[in-house]
């Protein structure tokens, strides 16, 4: 008895789920244009966002806040400046070919000309 009532069930779930799939809309797909060309008209950008200024941060190539951490053999080539974080590690087995800026001046102005530079493209 079992069995007849799971093969109705399958039965029945199998007509629902062909029913709700097959095409409900009658209505005719979009004939292509008497040109032949796509009638989808996309507009030109007109407005260009200018740049934004990196300032003091343009100098690094890695600008952290609170640490950095090299895992591996990483080349840095560029300065490392972390403000106002003083933790850095991996450094070796990571070579750095530039100069390290911890919480220093240079370090701490460049995270106010990213902090300046964000707010400007936000």
């Amino acid at each position: 008895m079992k069995k007849i009532a799971l093969q109705i069930s399958t039965v029945l779930a199998s007509i629902v789920l062909i029913t709700a799939c097959s095409k409900s809309d009658s209505s005719p797909s979009p004939s292509p244009s008497p040109t032949g060309t796509n009638p989808t008209v996309i507009p030109t950008q007109t407005v260009t966002q200018k740049p934004v200024a990196l300032s003091g941060a343009s100098v690094m190539a890695v600008l952290a806040g609170s640490s950095v951490t090299n895992t591996g053999a990483t080349v840095v080539t560029g300065n490392l400046g972390l403000s106002p974080g003083t933790s850095v590690g991996g450094f070796p087995p990571g070579i750095l070919n530039g100069t390290l800026h911890i919480n220093d001046t240079m370090a701490n102005n460049a995270k106010l000309d990213l902090t300046a530079a964000y707010n400007d493209a936000a």
